[in-house]
């Protein structure tokens, strides 16, 4: 088994029906990939999806529960329940092109790639309002250009449209994690690829391997929305700090207050700008706020919560608690 295609959902029955039909039509030699969909709790027709697709695909499927709220939870269940040699991460709303698998494969035979990645443009249920548009990359929009390449340092491939030898995952301890319980922990994919860099392992861009990311208007392209987004990347940020320079307990406190007060002069500086009409520099800087806010409350939280504070500090994820596979596949 050359790839497993795991597609982590959580209601979302309507769309992962496409991301399902788009799999079944790979170019890709359907008795080398398998799918893994993992089910983080949906109460939708999530299970009737699945096994209707079953019955028309020739590519063989894996049905898993993950009951532990998280994306890295779910994702790390699918590599356990997964067979192939190269795990391919795709979201539950996200259309591959036709040749996605095939032209990941080349990163893999040509590059002796570790992990590979593609493009993600965004799919728009309708026309968004125009200020959204700059700020697409924050709904998961990346493009290296049109050249395969090695990917920097300071590049790093997006987990909706993500792969990495199944070997690999498992020896550096898997993704970092993101929503443990009612809160946000870490970085996701983006602590994975920091520490593949550091290993100086082959990240390696594939512009061809597409997937179109599906939004929509009335609930992603709102303020509402990227606010939310910017201050999960407010949170990645000090988890970061975190982890790097281990401040301690008043320091934390002291980061908490600094960023709370900067949070609050950019909402201030948002509102001025509104007043004068000036939406682009409003949008801004409300942003800004929320990332602000992010860093605060979490260094505050990591102040105040000694377990937080180790559950900041894992390094092995995937291997925290492992399913039981009896269990899981059906």
């Amino acid at each position: 088994m050359r790839f497993s295609v795991i597609v982590p959902t959580l209601d979302r029955a309507d769309l992962l029906k496409k991301v399902l039909l788009a799999l079944k039509d790979q170019s890709f030699n359907p008795k080398k990939f398998e799918i893994v969909i993992v089910d983080n709790g949906s109460r939708d027709s999530t299970r009737d999806v699945v096994h209707e697709f079953e019955r028309i695909s020739r590519v063989p499927v894996i049905f898993c529960h993950e009951t532990r709220r998280g994306l890295h939870w779910a994702r790390h269940t699918g590599a356990f329940a997964s067979q192939g040699e190269i795990l391919a991460y795709i979201d539950d709303d996200a259309i591959p092109d036709a040749n996605w698998l095939e032209e990941l494969d080349k990163a893999y035979l040509h590059f002796g790639a570790d992990c590979a990645g593609g493009r993600i443009d965004i799919k728009w249920d309708r026309q968004p309002p125009q200020w959204v548009i700059p700020y697409e990359h924050f709904l998961g929009r990346i493009d290296y250009g049109t050249h395969p390449r090695i990917l920097s340092e300071t590049e790093f491939i997006n987990g909706g449209n993500f792969t990495i030898l199944r070997r690999r995952l498992f020896e550096i301890g898997g993704f970092n994690p993101d929503q443990v319980n009612r809160h946000l922990i870490g970085d996701g994919e983006s602590g994975l690829c920091l520490r593949i860099h550091k290993r100086k392992w082959k990240m390696v861009w594939v512009p061809d391997a597409t997937v179109l990311h599906m939004q929509f208007v009335d609930r992603n392209g709102t303020l509402q929305d990227l606010k939310r987004r910017y201050w999960n990347n407010g949170v990645c940020k000090a988890y970061n700090n975190y982890r790097n320079f281990r401040p301690s307990s008043p320091i934390l406190v002291i980061y908490s207050a600094c960023k709370g007060i900067s949070s609050m002069v950019r909402s201030c500086i948002a509102t001025a700008f509104r007043v004068q009409g000036n939406l682009s520099k409003y949008h801004l800087h409300e942003l800004t706020s929320a990332y602000f806010a992010g860093e605060a409350q979490y260094y505050w939280r990591l102040a105040h919560d000694g377990d937080f504070r180790r559950l900041a500090l894992l390094e092995d994820w995937i291997n925290l608690t492992q399913p039981n596979l009896e269990v899981i596949r059906e």
